[in-house]
C-alpha cells in the first residue's frame, strides 16, 4: 500500500490510498487495510499477514498523532495529486539499486504481541506455530544460483532473480525426473567428490571412468573423458539446427538454468532498432534447446550412475541409441499431446516450430503432421560413432 498526505486540503489530516495488494483489498478496491482489517489482524496477532512489519509501523505512526485522521478512496490514475504522487514514489523506490533503510521500531504501548484468546481458532494457532518453526535455509544453493545467473546473463543478456531461477526448474518443457535432478543439483545434495573426502580412506571420491581424484557434477557433465559425455554432447550439437551462434557455452550454470534459456530471433532487418531485435524470442528454438540440453544432461547422469553403482559398461553404439531414443520419445509425446490432449492450432504450430529442421525426411511429411494420426515421425538418425 502506498499513501501520501495531501497538503492541498487544509483543516484536517487527510490521506489518499493509492493501492493495496492484500487479497481483501483486491476483492474490494474501496476497502483499505488500515480501516477495514486492522482490528481482525491485531486480534489474530498478525499471523499470516503479508508485509505486516510495514502495516504495523504505519498503524504506529497514525496512533502517535494527536488529531484524528480520515482516509478517502480515490480512483487510480485519475489525476488525483495524492494518488499520482504515491505512484511516483513507488516507481522511484522500485528502481533503486538498493532498498532504503526503514525504521520499523514501534512504540512500546502500541506493540501488541500474540493473538487474542477469545478470537483464536485452531487453524490460526496452527499457522502461528508454522511461522515460528525454523524455516528452510536457502543460503546453501546461493553459489549455484549465482552460477546459473551469470551463465544466463552471458547467453541472453538478462539478469534473472532467484525466484525466476527456481521457477525455471518446474518449466513445463522439462520432465519431472529432470526437475528432481536440477533441484538436487542446486542444493549440492548428490554424494560426490568432497562428500567422500571427509570420510577417511574412502575411494568413492575418485572418478572411476578417468581416475580423476575428485569427482564433481561439473566434472561428470563437462570434464570427464568418458564416452557418454563426449558422445552425447556431440549428438546434441549435431541435432541443433539453428547454427552455432545460438548454441550456448555449456557449463554447470547453463545446465542449472536450462529452464530459463531463451533463443532470440534475428530478423535481419537493419532498419529495425537493434534493441527491438534483441527482445524478439524464437519460441520453437527456445523449446527445442531446453529439451535437448535437459534430456542430454539427465542421460549423462543416468549412464554415470549405471556405471558407478551398477558396474555396467556402455558401448558407443548403445549410448547413441539411448540418446536417440530419449529425444524421439519427447517428439512422440509432443505428437500424441497435439493430437489427443491439447488440440489447438497454437499447440500444433508450437510442436512443428520446435522440431523444424530436425526431422527425418522432413520434406516428404504431410501438411500439419503434428495432428495426423497415421504419420510416424522421428528425428534425423545420428551419425555412427567414430
Amino acid at each position: 500500500m502506498a499513501e501520501r498526505l495531501l497538503p492541498d486540503r487544509p483543516g484536517r489530516p487527510h490521506y489518499a490510498v493509492a493501492r493495496c495488494a492484500c487479497p481483501p483489498c483486491k476483492a474490494d478496491a474501496r476497502r483499505g487495510c488500515g480501516t477495514e482489517h486492522l482490528q481482525t489482524w491485531e486480534d489474530r496477532g498478525w499471523i499470516r499477514i503479508e508485509h505486516r512489519d510495514l502495516f504495523r509501523k504505519a498503524v504506529d505512526l497514525l496512533r502517535r498523532r494527536s488529531a484524528p485522521t480520515w482516509f478517502e478512496w480515490v480512483k487510480g490514475h485519475s489525476g488525483d495529486p495524492g494518488n499520482d504522487g504515491a505512484d511516483e514514489y513507488a516507481d522511484r523506490g522500485a528502481r533503486k539499486d538498493a532498498p532504503t533503510p526503514i525504521d520499523l521500531d514501534i512504540k512500546r504501548e502500541w506493540n501488541l504481541t500474540g493473538a487474542k484468546l477469545a478470537t483464536l481458532t485452531q487453524a490460526v494457532a496452527y499457522q502461528g506455530i508454522r511461522e515460528r518453526a525454523a524455516t528452510d535455509d536457502r543460503s546453501g544453493p546461493q553459489s549455484q544460483l549465482n552460477l546459473a545467473r551469470d551463465a544466463l546473463e552471458a547467453f541472453t543478456g538478462n539478469q534473472e532473480t532467484d525466484a525466476t531461477l527456481w521457477r525455471g526448474i518446474t518449466h513445463r518443457d522439462i520432465r519431472k525426473p529432470i526437475r528432481t535432478f536440477l533441484y538436487r543439483a542446486y542444493h549440492n545434495s548428490y554424494k560426490l567428490g568432497d562428500f567422500w573426502l571427509r570420510i577417511q580412506d574412502h575411494e568413492k571420491a575418485r572418478c572411476e571412468a578417468c581416475d580423476d581424484p575428485e569427482e564433481s557434477l561439473s566434472h561428470i557433465l563437462f570434464e570427464c573423458e568418458s564416452d557418454p559425455r563426449n558422445i552425447i554432447w556431440r549428438l546434441a550439437k549435431e541435432l541443433w539446427p539453428h547454427g552455432e551462434e545460438t548454441w550456448p557455452n555449456l557449463s554447470i550454470g547453463t545446465i542449472l538454468a536450462c529452464g530459463n534459456l531463451v533463443v532470440k530471433r534475428r530478423t535481419g532487418d537493419r532498419d529495425e532498432d537493434e534493441q527491438e531485435q534483441d527482445r524478439k524470442r524464437d519460441p520453437g528454438a527456445t523449446r527445442l534447446l531446453k529439451i535437448i540440453i535437459s534430456e542430454s544432461v539427465h542421460l549423462i547422469w543416468r549412464l554415470r550412475c549405471e556405471r558407478q553403482i551398477g558396474g555396467r559398461t556402455h558401448t558407443a553404439s548403445s549410448i547413441t541409441r539411448r540418446w536417440h531414443q530419449a529425444i524421439n520419445d519427447r517428439l512422440v509425446t509432443d505428437q500424441i499431446a497435439a493430437r489427443n490432449i491439447i488440440r489447438t492450432e497454437s499447440n500444433y504450430q508450437n510442436v512443428e516450430d520446435t522440431w523444424k529442421g530436425t526431422l527425418k525426411d522432413e520434406r516428404f511429411l504431410p501438411f500439419e503432421w503434428a495432428k495426423a494420426k497415421e504419420v510416424l515421425v522421428g528425428i534425423v538418425p545420428p551419425r555412427p560413432p567414430i
